[in-house]
């Protein structure tokens, strides 16, 4: 079975023994946001607030490309246009 993004934070925090809500202080974020993540009831978040999760997690190269898969695959799902293209389409008009 594939692992969801939700999921591999939840791993990732759990084996560097980091409490939920000191996890969610340490990134700027509520404690229920982070366990709406975790539980799969919201999609990966803002690459901001990303960034601050790999850095807290202090993942390495390939667990963070595995993040970023995750992520992307967890925002497909809600049938979010990705980040990078809403700011593609944003800076140019005339694509739309």
């Amino acid at each position: 079975m594939r692992m969801v993004f939700g999921e591999y934070i939840h791993q990732k925090r759990i084996r560097k023994e980091i409490p939920l809500r000191e996890f969610a202080r340490r990134i700027g974020v509520s404690a229920e946001y982070i366990c709406n993540i975790e539980k799969g009831r919201k999609a990966a978040p803002s690459s901001d607030v990303l960034e601050k999760i790999i850095i807290v997690l202090s993942l390495t190269s390939q667990e963070i490309e595995q993040v970023y898969d995750l992520a992307a695959s967890s925002k497909a799902a809600e049938n979010a246009v990705p980040e990078d293209l809403a700011c593609f389409l944003n800076e140019n008009k005339y694509v739309i």
